[in-house]
């Protein structure tokens, strides 16, 4: 949804108003709904009834009511693997990258600025839009290292070319968040993220080439601990995946938990989390979970979402600082630390996201703190 002309005329469906496809006048119902009494307090069917459609069609454009926030930008992320095959061969990986981003925001001009870009911080900030923010990142730095590894012959999860891509990625963000708030002489997107691009604290051809050591400095990895945690209960969606589908599980549990949640009464009890249960293999053992303060019992249509409990007992933990390209990584250094200390893990993992991600955020700034069992 972006902003335009038509954004103060009457309620959809009003007399008088230019028509409009099933989909934008259902973006402007929502976000006048936002506004009016905030996104926790606003119903699907809600937005179907000021839209004057049923609650079927709202679902036969949008996921959740998050997604209703990212029509436009998810439109421009589809284009986004044609537009980096239209990047020349033989040029550095940055300059691949930072041409092939250009041409994906020229589609937005002055007059078309996602309404997230503004709205966001009107709205609370609500922590679902932020999770969703999240997938997309997620979905969007995998295309950026995966063109990578094409063009590089490097390793499809190699974590400069997964640094660069983020490098890339907050790029693009920083440039966006400052084109929406220059108004309106903005001008059109892509002006910005050229010149965020040319600017000298990007130019990072030379991370490409970073070894893995250089780039875990001792900010970023803190040294693991030991501590004693109790049980904790969890409302989660758990599936079994393939790596390439964590991005997507993601997106689409979180909006499901939460409304779960809230149909059932029960506040998040801490920041979300992902676990994983056994060995990775080929397919990761998934629950996307939320904790909370009592065993979670879901309503009637609670659908996926049942209740899990993380044990208690001691866990070895470390703190995560910056991007969550470095999670992997991080992964890497607890369990060998753990071996290091002569210890075996209980065959569990999970991962909390302590900061939550906000569109225009510094990823630098993200914090998330990694936690595996250790067995009796």
């Amino acid at each position: 949804m972006t902003t335009r002309a038509s954004a103060g005329s009457a309620a959809p469906g009003g007399r008088g108003r230019p028509r409009a496809s099933s989909r934008e006048v259902l973006e402007e119902a929502a976000y006048e709904l936002f506004l009016e009494q905030g996104f926790e307090g606003t119903t699907v069917a809600e937005i179907a009834r000021r839209a004057g459609v049923s609650r079927g069609t709202f679902f036969n454009y949008f996921a959740s009511k998050a997604d209703v926030f990212w029509a436009d930008i998810d439109e421009a992320l589809a284009q986004l693997p044609g537009a980096l095959r239209e990047c020349e061969r033989g040029v550095p990986p940055a300059e691949a990258l930072s041409s092939g981003l250009v041409r994906l925001a020229a589609v937005f001009g002055p007059d078309r600025v996602p309404w997230i870009l503004t709205q966001y911080e009107a709205m609370g900030s609500p922590a679902e839009v932020g999770v969703s923010a999240l997938a997309r990142l997620g979905r969007a730095a995998e295309e950026l290292t995966q063109f990578l590894a094409e063009r590089s012959g490097a390793a499809a999860r190699d974590l400069p070319s997964r640094a660069l891509s983020y490098a890339a990625l907050g790029t693009l963000v920083a440039a966006a968040r400052t084109w929406a708030e220059a108004g309106p002489a903005r001008g059109r997107l892509s002006a910005h993220v050229e010149r965020a691009f040319a600017a000298g604290p990007w130019r990072v051809d030379s991370a490409a080439s970073r070894t893995e050591e250089s780039t875990m400095t001792e900010h970023q990895f803190p040294v693991p601990r030991i501590e004693q945690h109790e049980e904790r209960h969890l409302a989660v969606v758990r599936e079994k995946v393939p790596f390439s589908g964590i991005a997507g599980l993601y997106d689409r549990a979180y909006p499901l938990v939460f409304d779960a949640l809230r149909r059932a009464g029960v506040e998040p009890a801490a920041a979300p989390m992902g676990v994983v249960h056994g060995e990775p293999g080929e397919t990761l053992d998934l629950s996307v979970a939320v904790p909370v303060a009592e065993p979670f019992t879901a309503a009637e249509d609670g659908g996926e979402v049942t209740a899990e409990t993380l044990p208690g007992g001691r866990v070895a933990t470390m703190l995560v600082r910056g991007d969550y390209s470095l999670i992997s990584a991080g992964y890497e250094r607890l369990f060998g630390w753990i071996s290091e200390q002569g210890l075996v893990p209980a065959g569990i993992s999970w991962e909390q996201y302590l900061t939550e991600p906000e569109p225009g955020g510094d990823p630098a700034l993200n914090e998330t703190l990694l936690g595996v069992p250790i067995a009796d």
